[in-house]
């Protein structure tokens, strides 16, 4: 699959830098790398320039994908049933720990949608924030944001994980335990696989947010080898 590249005002952008955190009408925005109904291993690519969203590789250079995880998280054919994405302008700093403990996985935010059907790769979403998921991967805190978009019949009703079926819950923490490579082939999810409210998700955010702004300052006092923002001309 090629590389998926943005595009602003007809000059290259990056996905992870040069679209804002805040949406126009106050929600968050958000960025599909994997779309619902799919399992390829999309991301966007933190070290090459603008930052495109690409397939990941395995070790022998073969093409990614999701081994998929039990039933509950996915659909029989293995693919995703929710949309996958990320946050922009936010960062998880490895230099960091979170309330269990963990360093940041040195990423962007992760984030799950979790509407009715599939939003397009490289699409940017108005979404609200339901909460989120403290998944443990590799000893490192890789925080899942759970969304919803804004214009989905449902948003208006509901603000919080609290207002769904907790079917819903349920299948979010079984793909996170199951849906990648793990060493142990199980995930760990903190916080007893409870998920953390909105508002204390938007708080995370926040910071989040300001980790990003150190590190595109060149605040963070290393060098992690990314694509940042060229400083502007003096």
């Amino acid at each position: 699959m090629p590389k998926l590249y943005l595009e602003k005002d007809w000059a290259p952008a990056s996905f992870w830098h040069d679209i804002p955190l805040m949406a126009a009408d106050g929600s968050y925005n958000f960025v599909t790398e994997i779309p619902m109904g799919t399992r390829a291993k999309m991301e966007v690519k933190k070290e090459q320039e603008w930052n495109p969203i690409a397939q990941d590789t395995n070790d022998d250079g073969s093409l990614l994908f999701y081994a998929g995880g039990s039933t509950v998280g996915v659909s029989e054919d293995g693919n995703n049933r929710f949309n996958y994405g990320m946050m922009p302008q936010a960062w998880e700093n490895p230099a960091v720990t979170s309330a269990a403990g963990y360093g940041g996985d040195n990423d962007p935010l992760g984030v799950i949608e979790i509407g009715s059907s599939p939003l397009p790769r490289r699409s940017i979403t108005p979404v609200k924030v339901l909460g989120s998921l403290g998944l443990i991967d590799d000893g490192e805190n890789d925080s899942k944001v759970i969304v919803l978009r804004t214009s989905d019949p449902l948003a208006a009703t509901i603000d919080g994980l609290d207002d769904m079926d907790p079917s819903v819950t349920a299948r979010l923490v079984d793909w996170l335990k199951m849906y990648d490579f793990a060493a142990d082939g199980v995930h760990t999810i903190d916080n007893s696989e409870k998920p953390y409210s909105a508002e204390d998700t938007i708080a995370s955010i926040d910071e989040f947010h300001e980790q990003w702004e150190k590190l595109v300052d060149g605040e963070t006092g290393a060098d992690y080898g990314f694509s940042l923002p060229a400083e502007p001309e003096p």
